[in-house]
């Protein structure tokens, strides 16, 4: 334009030259474009040099036109090369929002069972072990830790299915009592623990006859040959001990509690 302000060009060769570097110009793009898809393999670009390719040639078509036939409306060419480009970017677009969609879900449900036992949808030892980590000090914090009698006979008499049903029972049990007043964690094969945030020594005994009431209707409505018992033992949290010494004197009190029920049997 500027040649041709300045009478150096006229604008007939000036508009020659412009459309030969346009072309040029698009050539280079589209080699450029081609070799980095090649090389990276990346859909997203693909699609979008192919859009810029379709709006190439439209642009080409109505500049040979232009040419050709001066007066024809060539601008409809270039119109739709136009919405091709737009069409092929926004196909890329949502391409890639739905794969980044996808790999934040995927993301999602790993960490989801990073914390969870599969068997139970309980929290495991992982999930556990991060809550203590996260407890303030000064919490009133009581934990209960259970264990499944006779898991191993079962397992030895009728099965690991039978083991496994025994265990998702309990599971259910102790899901029932503790529902909005304590997170449960299954932490090994037939070992639970639930945390009890604001826990008072009565309030735990309370919660513990209610889960001997739950397991012993569930044992009913289940009519099976193997018996579904608990043990149970429970700590409440002192400004002295650590979290670490809560689970253990927990743990002790659970055993003593399996010791008293192996004798009455």
């Amino acid at each position: 334009m500027g040649t041709h302000v300045t009478h150096l060009i006229s604008l007939d060769h000036s508009l020659i030259t412009l459309h030969m570097l346009m072309v040029l110009s698009i050539v280079v793009i589209i080699m450029f474009g081609i070799q980095d898809v090649r090389k990276h393999h990346n859909k997203d670009m693909k699609k979008i040099m192919a859009g810029f390719a379709g709006m190439a040639c439209c642009g080409v078509a109505a500049m040979v036109l232009f040419y050709i036939s001066p007066t024809t409306n060539y601008s409809i060419l270039y119109c739709v090369g136009l919405l091709i480009f737009i069409f092929f970017v926004v196909w890329a677009a949502y391409e890639r929002l739905y794969r980044v969609m996808g790999h934040n879900a995927n993301v999602l449900a790993y960490r989801r069972l990073a914390y969870k036992d599969v068997l139970t949808d309980l929290g495991n030892r992982a999930a556990f072990m991060k809550e203590q980590q996260e407890l303030p000090a000064e919490a009133s914090v009581g934990f209960v830790v259970m264990d499944i009698n006779n898991l191993k006979h079962t397992n030895d008499c009728f099965g690991h299915q039978a083991g496994d049903e025994l265990i998702c029972s309990a599971a259910d049990c102790i899901s029932k009592v503790f529902k909005g007043k304590g997170k449960a964690y299954r932490i090994g094969g037939d070992e639970f623990v639930v945390i009890v945030k604001d826990a008072t020594e009565e309030y735990l005994e309370q919660l513990l006859r209610r889960l001997e009431e739950a397991q012993e209707e569930k044992e009913k409505a289940l009519g099976k040959p193997w018996k579904l018992q608990i043990a149970h033992g429970y700590a409440v949290h002192k400004e002295e001990s650590s979290y670490e010494d809560l689970f253990r004197l927990a743990d002790d009190r659970m055993y003593e509690c399996k010791r008293r029920m192996k004798e009455m049997e």
